[in-house]
């Protein structure tokens, strides 16, 4: 496992790098989860919504998530990394073709085989439940640039 200063100090600075801003990595000692890592904007990007919480706007979870390769916006708290994923996201923001996720073993996660984008657990866990679509899922834009090469 990458030690946690590591994976702090590369994170950031490959984001920064890649987005040309700087990106706020920090652990969640505080929290009660000391190994845990929350990536968010710097606070003085931070905004507060309707019940006074501070959190990242839409347009930096946005480009967080695009900066990531994940499907969807990070959260408005930001984004947690648990221990066992910290090679994964290091790998993903050094924009490296990030090792399989057996290898880093970050549970649950899974990949779209057209785009390498990130396909949430959550998803996995629904498609599996709704269907008997078996591995490797689609994300959404392969799905439909798939259906309409197949309708053209």
């Amino acid at each position: 496992m990458i030690p946690i200063q590591e994976a702090i100090d590369r994170i950031s600075k490959a984001l920064e790098r890649r987005s040309g801003r700087p990106w706020s990595v920090t652990t969640l000692k505080g929290e009660g989860l000391p190994e845990w890592l929350r990536v968010t904007t710097t606070e003085d990007r931070l905004c507060t919504d309707r019940h006074q919480s501070r959190g990242m706007a839409d347009v930096d979870r946005k480009q967080l998530a695009d900066l990531l390769n994940l499907l969807v916006p990070v959260r408005f708290g930001g984004l947690l990394i648990p221990p066992n994923c910290r090679r994964m996201y290091v790998d993903v923001a050094e924009d490296v073709l990030p090792r399989s996720n057996r290898q880093s073993g970050c549970p649950g996660d899974t990949r779209c085989p057209g785009c390498y984008k990130f396909i949430p657990a959550e998803m996995v866990a629904w498609v599996e439940a709704e269907t008997s679509q078996s591995l490797p899922y689609k994300c959404a834009d392969c799905w439909m640039a798939e259906l309409n090469e197949a309708t053209a």
